[in-house]
């Protein structure tokens, strides 16, 4: 997720954020992912106080994909995406958002963008610029990052409640590098920024990584000892990701992680990768186990990754919530003692509640969703199996509607991690399909289908039909759940008649 950091921060009131927040909740990047990573990187840059420093090349290289030996005398590609930029921007304003109160506009031959106001309404105080000596890696946090993006242009995070519309929608912008310095070396420092979520992508070099889903990685730091690994089958790994799994480090190692006072969660991500056939392999070897500290408290013991996923190259999460830093200001985890085969693929830290694990909230299509309440919706995650589809329009009527357009059906699982403790779950459904005037036609048991969590029945023969209030649309919530052994609520989908099929999860502990 981005956060705003040390460039610059937008509060939550500014009446040019909810004018962002319109723009791209309206639907007008839908079918043009390159424009709205242009548009997020210039509203980035205007909230950082950095658009006088943008030139062609800059857009080009950092945005567009062009390579450094890059010339704007051979290649007019900045020119017309900002054209079609500003035509896309003036059409908009000119129909559905004539009646907007604050609009976006983008002078010609300028890359700063500036707001219009009407109504008397005025803007906030505006952003000191910073100095020229912050370094360039800082500036591409939101690039090809719809959801971290859009989570700038309001200020917000996992913790504030952001008024405002029905909703926001950053399209699948897909992921970028930004390489850096190469390590693996077997010792690692490097300046913690405070304050923020720590991603560390274990194994890989230093770089900066914005993965499908919208969240900011960082390459391997803050560790000693151990090796580092990387997957030439990464494209193979399932579950998750694969650039996040794609680079582990392994031996005996540990890591010393400086953050602010405060709760955390923690959340380290494994995928173990094939073993290569070999006739003299040891039946040892075919496998490992080792223990894993928090703050020297061992919080597993005898873990085998392979098992504990369901085989080789598979993504499995462990969740730790209720941890604090020492008196030194650092979290500490460790892997092995005692044996060299312990290993990590990522380290996920990012502040908690006390006494409780944050919710979880997915919505099934690969856009992120901010709901009227401020909550953030992840874009479908934790998934295997099913296919998804997005409908156009939303249901009528029926609060924070955008929860509901995107859909997973046929049959499939959601495997969500979480900490020890009691959870309750909502599950969102819109039958956009099936019944009378609609594509499938049909009506009432036209789809029936089970749910289950843990092998627990939640649902059975479950018609969304049957539902009256709103038509159609029906919101099923279960209290009582309980993870496995391995640290998982498994939700299950399955058909009896035609597709199981959900639109949003929510997961909470009690």
């Amino acid at each position: 997720m981005f956060q705003v950091g040390d460039v610059g921060h937008l509060p939550v009131s500014d009446a040019r954020g909810d004018a962002v927040k319109a723009l791209l909740g309206s639907g007008v990047f839908d079918r043009s992912p390159s424009q709205e990573r242009l548009f997020l990187y210039l509203c980035e840059k205007y909230f950082a106080g950095m658009s006088a420093e943008l030139k062609e090349y800059t857009v080009a290289t950092e945005v567009l994909g062009k390579s450094s030996d890059f010339d704007p005398k051979d290649d007019s590609i900045v020119r017309v995406e900002m054209h079609r930029l500003r035509k896309r921007l003036r059409e908009y304003y000119a129909r559905r958002g004539s009646g907007d109160a604050v609009k976006v506009i983008l002078p010609e031959k300028s890359y700063e963008l500036e707001f219009q106001f009407e109504n008397s309404l005025m803007p906030v105080v505006e952003i000191a610029r910073p100095r020229a000596a912050i370094s360039r890696n800082w500036t591409l946090w939101a690039v090809a990052c719809g959801v971290g993006g859009a989570l700038l242009l309001v200020g917000y995070s996992y913790f504030g409640k952001t008024p405002g519309k029905d909703s926001v929608a950053a399209s699948e912008l897909g992921a970028s590098w930004e390489s850096g310095a190469a390590t693996g070396q077997r010792k690692s420092i490097t300046p913690a920024p405070k304050g923020k979520e720590v991603r560390i992508l274990c194994g890989r070099p230093e770089l900066r990584y914005t993965d499908q889903y919208g969240h900011a990685w960082e390459g391997d730091r803050y560790f000693t000892g151990g090796e580092p690994l990387l997957i030439e089958s990464a494209a193979n790994l399932v579950g998750y990701d694969a650039n996040i799994l794609s680079g582990l480090r392994q031996g005996v190692f540990r890591y010393r992680i400086p953050v602010d006072p405060g709760v955390y969660e923690v959340t380290m991500v494994f995928a173990e990768p094939t073993v290569a056939p070999s006739a003299t392999l040891a039946p040892q070897e075919e496998t490992r186990e080792f223990g894993v500290w928090i703050n020297r408290q061992q919080v597993l013991d005898a873990f085998d990754v392979k098992d504990a996923a369901g085989g080789y190259n598979l993504a499995h999460f462990r969740a730790y919530k209720d941890v604090e830093p020492g008196a030194d200001g650092v979290l500490e985890l460790e892997f092995g003692r005692g044996t060299q085969r312990a290993f990590v693929n990522a380290i996920l830290i990012r502040p908690g509640i006390r006494g409780k694990m944050r919710p979880v909230r997915l919505v099934a299509r690969r856009q992120a969703f901010v709901d009227q309440q401020g909550n953030l919706w992840e874009a479908d995650q934790f998934f295997q199996g099913g296919r998804t589809i997005s409908r156009p329009v939303p249901p009528a009527g029926v609060p924070n509607s955008w929860l509901y357009v995107g859909e997973r059906h046929g049959t499939f699982t959601y495997t969500i991690p979480v900490p020890a403790g009691t959870y309750g779950a909502t599950l969102y459904f819109w039958e956009s399909w099936w019944g009378e005037g609609r594509q499938g036609g049909g009506g009432v048991g036209s789809r029936l289908f089970d749910v289950y969590c843990n092998f627990r029945p939640l649902l059975e023969r479950f018609d969304i039909l049957g539902s009256t209030d709103p038509p159609n649309v029906a919101r099923k919530t279960f209290h009582g759940l309980t993870p496995d052994g391995q640290g998982r609520l498994t939700f299950s989908f399955v058909p009896r008649a035609n597709r199981a099929m959900v639109n949003a999860i929510e997961v909470f502990q009690e």
